[in-house]
């Protein structure tokens, strides 16, 4: 799990099994610790080589994002991104020049806790 506390995310960014996939690198625009506009992006890779390539995943407003998704460098062929709708539109040139076109627009909620079971 990564927490970016102190760089305006203090809420949990990202879970992944850690033998599915491992954070390798992260990104942050932040101004300080009380920037609570901050975008950041979280590279990740298979840990056991596996499956090659880098996974994004990012978070933020969509004009911060998009700016701070322009200065990150991957460390190897990115596969896919996951962004925060309306970053597509505005960072489409970053993304293309990864090799990514626009696949599918979902929404998303996380828990860190399970929900109550409900019979039947």
């Amino acid at each position: 799990m990564t927490r970016l506390g102190g760089h305006g995310l203090d809420h949990v960014f990202h879970r992944a099994r850690s033998d599915f996939l491992e954070v390798t690198r992260t990104w942050t625009d932040e101004a300080g610790p009380d920037d609570a506009g901050a975008a950041a992006v979280v590279q990740l890779a298979d840990p056991t080589g596996g499956r090659p390539g880098r996974w994004l995943n990012a978070v933020g407003r969509a004009g911060r994002l998009a700016r701070l998704l322009s200065t990150v460098v991957p460390d190897g062929d990115v596969v896919s991104a996951t962004v925060t709708r309306g970053t597509g539109a505005l960072a489409g040139e970053t993304l293309a020049g990864w090799g990514l076109v626009p696949d599918a627009t979902w929404d998303r909620m996380v828990t860190e806790t399970a929900p109550p079971v409900r019979a039947g």
